[in-house]
């Protein structure tokens, strides 16, 4: 991105109300550096707790070269109401005529009160409404925000489509550039490959952890009635599910196969040797970070075929799953890769690796944001 030609007199708040770090987390604050770098007076407020976990992630050491525009708040409740209080003397102290950007929660209507520019940015999957009337306060919440901002940014074509019906909507909305982003010098594949087959995200039941912990028996009897070696598998990461897997994998129908759960601040060590990446999530796999980041690694991505998943991927990169995750599919697809010869991989592998190259670029999507932002 080349840099701006002169100052910029508004200034943008990327607000962050949230505790941790996902996709969301990681994607913002990447986007929020490289607009530093490139001298943009950019803002960013996070949560105590995501910013000690960013500083844990390589390469986030430049989070220390930003500071006098980096804003860190305290909270002692993860509650919405708790945080809020938490955040306010930060966002209440920006001034009015600045640009507030809200990625996930936001606080109502101050930047109307204050007559700052409001952006949100719309990143689950699905456009919130009501059932019952108990869901009133779940969707209401969302709809201010929608009404109340002056942009939205929306990460998914088909929430994108859906929102355009809004006519009230239609002049605010844009869609999010390339949707996610990897770093390509950490991302790359390695020239020495194992044959290991990788889940790697939140351990939770949107993203199918333990069903498919649950499939590996069958896909590796499966496997080894085919004459072929067992592949190791990796289940890499954090989350609700991590106790019941690794109480799963120590039962007997798991005796002698070769599975690994961990969790680890350098994915890249791992997706940059395995062969097979699976991205298994209920109602989108679009747009992953993980999957992005596997195939800038070069591994053939096998994923489940719901929502918008076929815009990350096309027919001839990688396999697409039945939702139910049937364990003879599964194990064929693995198979076709794990029978490749090394010169069939390679090729099959730098083709992926070329496609991520292409399509997930930081530096495309942060210039969407500085035109989002009006510095272009």
């Amino acid at each position: 991105m080349n840099s701006p030609a002169r100052a910029w007199p508004a200034p943008v708040y990327i607000v962050l109300l949230s505790h941790g770090i996902g996709g969301a987390e990681k994607r913002f604050t990447e986007n929020w550096i490289e607009l530093r770098k490139a001298g943009y007076p950019v803002h960013l407020v996070v949560s105590r707790l995501t910013h000690d976990m960013l500083l844990e992630q390589p390469g986030m050491e430049i989070l220390k070269q930003h500071a006098e525009h980096l804003h860190v708040f305290d909270s002692a409740s993860h509650r919405y109401g708790a945080t809020v209080r938490a955040v306010w003397p930060i966002v209440n102290a920006i001034p009015s005529g600045a640009t507030v950007h809200y990625p996930l929660a936001h606080v109502p209507l101050l930047a109307w009160w204050k007559r700052q520019t409001l952006i949100i940015s719309w990143v689950n999957v699905a456009i919130p409404s009501m059932k019952s009337w108990r869901d009133f306060k779940r969707v209401a919440v969302p709809w201010l925000s929608f009404l109340e901002a002056a942009k939205l940014d929306i990460l998914n074509p088909n929430n994108l489509e859906r929102l355009r019906q809004r006519s009230f909507l239609q002049r605010k909305l844009s869609l999010t550039r390339a949707g996610t982003f990897v770093d390509f010098e950490r991302y790359a594949p390695s020239s020495e490959r194992e044959n290991s087959v990788v889940f790697l995200g939140r351990l939770e039941r949107e993203k199918n952890a333990l069903a498919f912990t649950q499939r590996i028996p069958a896909i590796a009897r499966i496997l080894s009635a085919q004459g072929l070696a067992l592949p190791r598998f990796y289940i890499i990461g954090h989350g609700a599910e991590e106790a019941l897997i690794r109480q799963l994998i120590a039962s007997e129908p798991y005796a002698g196969l070769d599975i690994v759960v961990r969790y680890t601040n350098q994915p890249c060590e791992i997706l940059s040797r395995a062969k097979v990446f699976l991205s298994l999530q209920r109602t989108s796999n679009y747009p992953s970070k993980a999957l992005a980041e596997a195939m800038a690694c070069g591994c053939v991505p096998l994923i489940t075929d719901v929502g918008e998943s076929r815009l990350m991927i096309g027919d001839t990169l990688g396999h697409f799953l039945d939702p139910g995750l049937l364990p003879e599919q599964m194990a064929a697809r693995i198979a076709e890769v794990l029978r490749l010869s090394n010169g069939e991989f390679a090729q099959r592998s730098g083709t992926v690796h070329q496609h991520a190259r292409s399509r997930f670029s930081v530096q495309e999507q942060s210039q969407y944001f500085a035109e989002l932002y009006g510095f272009l």
